[in-house]
């Protein structure tokens, strides 16, 4: 099989490449996680424990909450969510998308989220890639095997808002793979969005931008409250928030934050996960942002760090802090500062413009979906420049142990 045999596969079966925006870079391999696959799946207790956690954190309101507390659920979230940081502190996302990267001393954490569906899509047009060219996935059940097993003969609904237009061709691909599985889902587009579809009793996220669909969206999330329906990755902002890994870190080491961290996650979960984590802090507001970073490069003379929003896709907004000026770090959106780790490069086979098979040196970045009990599915991002993140010369490749 040839690499135009595979492009035509890619364009009219998968259907995921309608522009040159959403093409990338093809390899005839699997990136295989060898002795890092047992260590790394071991991670989802404690990855779902920290969430637990939080959620719990989040919805304190009695006593004196300490200000990284208070930064964490305020920061960066659409004061739409305020009123809901208590409803139902038990419920965690079926799934956790985690991005690591990996360095010259182990494999990072540098984004969890796991209230948005951005990334399913691509791990599953990976796996198909994969077993189109004849290369077998084992030990790994896939996201589409594992939404059957859940959900066989339900219908989730998934909604995409004014700003997803990029991910309707991973949207539709996820749709029709979970179809052919057994399990109905219905794509919804926001902007047509109507009240007749509150009848619905699954949905994939919330996706909720303040604009005309506020009251329909306000519908939704209080039917959720009241647990009439399920929202498979639930809207809580801190399961996705940048925050969420400067709590857990809590490298300020506020002794309150700390007290709080060890009542609601176990020990061994917050020191599992935490270690996972570069160094993180949280940014505060105001003319404050610019002491603490000057804090920060002063206290680590020997590091480099990072501005991160604290919710964005992608790398939108991602800056060295040594490059920005005192005038742009106060005029960013809220943020953490974080560690920056080197990416250590990986040797990587891959098909070049002219379908010839290449072999060159590539920064990786690898995504894990994570169920409860472990991992679901994966991809890998590949790239020969910082920053690692999807683009048309970036690879994107199935996972595999």
């Amino acid at each position: 099989m040839g690499y135009e045999e595979l492009k035509k596969f890619i364009e009219d079966k998968l259907e995921i490449w309608p522009d040159t925006k959403h093409r990338f870079v093809v390899s005839p391999e699997i990136f295989r996680l060898r002795e890092e696959f047992e260590k790394l799946d071991s991670l989802a207790k404690p990855i779902f424990d920290c969430l637990k956690g939080l959620s719990e954190i989040v919805a304190l309101r009695k006593g004196k909450i300490p200000w990284l507390i208070q930064a964490a659920r305020r920061y960066g979230i659409n004061n739409f969510f305020y009123k809901y940081d208590n409803a139902r502190r038990d419920t965690l996302p079926i799934i956790a998308k985690v991005d690591f990267i990996s360095g010259k001393e182990g494999i990072y954490i540098t984004e969890i989220d796991a209230i948005n569906k951005h990334g399913l899509g691509y791990a599953v047009a990976a796996r198909k890639i994969a077993e189109f060219q004849g290369i077998k996935v084992e030990k790994i059940e896939g996201l589409t095997s594992y939404f059957a097993r859940k959900f066989e003969k339900k219908i989730i609904h998934i909604i995409l808002n004014e700003h997803e237009n990029f991910y309707w061709p991973e949207m539709r691909l996820l749709r029709r793979e979970i179809k052919n599985k057994g399990v109905e889902v219905i794509l919804l587009n926001e902007i047509i969005l109507k009240k007749h579809f509150l009848e619905a009793k699954i949905f994939l996220d919330f996706p909720y931008r303040k604009r005309a669909n506020s009251i329909i969206f306000g519908e939704i999330i209080e039917r959720w409250a009241k647990k009439e329906i399920e929202i498979l990755l639930p809207p809580k902002p801190i399961f996705s928030s940048k925050a969420n890994l400067a709590l857990i870190r809590n490298d300020e080491r506020d002794p309150r934050v700390e007290g709080f961290l060890e009542e609601f996650i176990s020990q061994d979960s917050l020191k599992k996960v935490r270690e996972r984590i570069p160094e993180t802090y949280l940014l505060p507001r105001g003319k404050k942002k610019w002491f603490q970073v000057q804090k920060i490069q002063k206290e680590n003379k020997e590091k480099e760090f990072l501005l991160k929003p604290l919710t964005s896709f992608g790398s939108k907004g991602i800056e060295f802090v040594n490059q920005q000026s005192k005038e742009e770090i106060l005029q960013r959106p809220p943020s953490i500062v974080q560690e920056y780790i080197l990416p250590k490069q990986s040797e990587i086979r891959y098909y070049d413009k002219k379908g010839r098979v290449k072999k060159g040196k590539w920064m990786v970045r690898l995504t894990l979906f994570y169920g409860s009990r472990g991992i679901i599915d994966g991809v890998v991002t590949a790239r020969k420049k910082w920053p690692v993140h999807g683009q048309p010369d970036a690879i994107q490749m199935a996972i595999a142990p």
